[in-house]
């Protein structure tokens, strides 16, 4: 392995492996989700509007999330002139990469070149963190700026480097940018609570961190000014709102902190099932470090703060992985400095990491696959299997079983993005049922949809065609009266209900994959 000690080969191999796993992801046709096709119809009404400062959704002034994933893919999809899965996908993929590179020098800082590589193609092809890193979401982007901070405080604190703890607060008002300012808590009350352990609260009132906080403010000030001077205090008000009261439902689930419990273990496996023995050593059989409890308490803080409010928001607990991973993979770089470990635990080793593997592979996306192709694949993997165990005992390294490992999860990654994805995907039917629909529509009619069918989005994104909200059955006979023309989609559940409120009205039962629709119509031209 001397062919891999130096840091611009370590830092070539994570790019290369990382592009490997997310580049396949992109241009999978069809966004899944509301929120996917909501922050993707955002950005297209950004880029093709100009509401750089403030973001619009369906022509109204959108006040639920801060613009800079807007930004970014807009930006991103200036070249092409518009707004595509591949564009708006983007941003979470340079994310990703981004908080892969991270993690590595966080981990070199740490614990050594060879544990901050592990630490990155681990943290690469973990199920979670791959599973996000080519959505739609914020959460990605926010987990890079979230360790970048972190990472930057931790160097600066201990090296007494202003610019890193600047550079830090700067982050962190990216991040709030990103997804809001209540998102700011987490890394402060990690900050916090690891000066309380190294007893060092002055630090909080030192010019260093003052620093850091101006950076943070200016950065924040930087879009929150030009957005009150645009949207008025109505707009600044009603995004505090939307933002703060974010956690404060009034829905609990008490079974939430073992729900999470499992998120953590299943979306970092194989290498957060090390976990118990990490905690063990770092306990009962090692000295306990400064570094080691840094990122103890990073993940604390998530995963508590999260647990105690009772409430399952899976998506959230992304930024702990890194730290997590950090963790695991310090005490396999000290393992391989030791006797290699017996066969038989060698074996439940790759075992756990080939079959983790494939469940995340089916937990993350429809099994409906053709079972001669699951078994010619199973087969498959018991060879490789076969192959690597005797390599491994023969040489008597780790080495080849954790990059078997990697290897393994990489291909199941890439072949649910590649062939499983595209033909299971809902989002997938949506796109091509939304212009189906379209195409049925008189040009320039408005389509109503009836109580918020989530279908309304991927029309947002992927037509031009006017959605109107129907509430209730009074707005519905409202809409059907007022115009000569009309169009509206319903589930097949309440129209009965509805048929009987204006007699002669058309439908049509449509369907989207599993999802069936009713489009009842007013029109001289029947729905064909």
């Amino acid at each position: 392995m001397k062919y891999l000690q130096g840091s611009s080969s370590h830092i070539i191999l994570i790019i290369g492996f990382s592009l490997l796993l997310y580049i396949p992801g992109l241009n999978v046709p069809g966004l899944g989700g509301s929120s996917e096709l909501r922050y993707a119809a955002v950005t297209r009404e950004m880029l093709e509007d100009g509401h750089w400062i403030v973001p619009y959704f369906h022509g109204e002034i959108y006040v639920h999330k801060p613009p800079l994933y807007f930004w970014t893919a807009a930006l991103l999809s200036e070249a092409g002139g518009t707004v595509t899965e591949t564009t708006a996908r983007l941003p979470s993929v340079l994310s990703a990469v981004g908080t892969v590179l991270v993690t590595y020098f966080l981990g070199r800082s740490l614990f050594g070149p060879r544990a901050g590589l592990l630490a990155a193609l681990m943290l690469a092809c973990s199920p979670k963190f791959h599973s996000y890193a080519h959505a739609v979401r914020l959460d990605v982007m926010h987990t890079f700026f979230f360790t970048l901070s972190l990472a930057l405080f931790y160097y600066g604190y201990t090296n007494k480097q202003r610019l890193h703890l600047v550079l830090a607060g700067l982050a962190l008002g990216l991040m709030a940018l990103n997804k809001g300012p209540l998102t700011l808590y987490f890394p402060m009350a990690v900050i916090f609570f690891y000066l309380v352990y190294c007893r060092d609260l002055r630090f909080l009132v030192s010019k260093d961190c003052l620093l850091g906080v101006v950076a943070l403010l200016a950065t924040v000030l930087a879009w929150a000014v030009p957005a009150y001077m645009e949207g008025g205090s109505n707009y600044i008000n009603l995004f505090y709102e939307n933002n703060c009261a974010l956690y404060a439902e009034k829905d609990r689930e008490w079974d939430v902190p073992l729900e999470y419990l499992g998120d953590v273990f299943v979306g970092g496996a194989p290498w957060s099932l090390l976990l118990p023995l990490v905690l063990y050593s770092y306990f009962w059989k090692e000295r306990r470090s400064r570094e080691m409890t840094f990122l103890l308490i990073w993940v604390l803080v998530i995963f508590v703060s999260f647990s105690l409010t009772f409430q399952r928001r899976s998506p959230y607990i992304l930024p702990l992985f890194p730290a997590l991973i950090i963790v695991v993979a310090s005490y396999i770089d000290r393992r391989l400095g030791e006797n290699p470990l017996k066969w038989t635990y060698s074996v439940l080793l790759y075992v756990l990491a080939v079959g983790v593997g494939l469940l995340a592979g089916m937990i993350a996306n429809n099994p409906d696959v053709d079972r001669q192709v699951l078994m010619i694949t199973v087969g498959f993997l018991v060879l490789l299997s076969i192959v690597v165990i005797v390599a491994s005992i023969r040489h008597k390294t780790l080495y080849v079983l954790l990059v078997a490992s990697l290897v393994t999860l990489g291909v199941c990654a890439i072949s649910q993005d590649v062939y499983i994805k595209p033909k299971v995907r809902q989002g997938v039917y949506d796109k091509v049922f939304c212009k189906e629909v379209s195409g049925m529509l008189k040009p320039g009619v408005p389509l109503g949809v009836y109580q918020h069918l989530s279908v309304r989005f991927a029309f947002y994104f992927y037509t031009d065609t006017q959605i109107i909200f129907i509430h209730d059955e009074k707005e519905f006979a409202e809409f059907f009266n007022s115009s000569e023309d009309a169009y509206c989609l319903v589930s097949p559940d309440v129209y009965p209900a509805l048929s009987g409120l204006i007699s002669s009205l058309p439908a049509k039962e449509l369907v989207s994959g599993k999802k069936k629709y009713m489009l009842v119509s007013k029109t001289k031209r029947r729905v064909q």
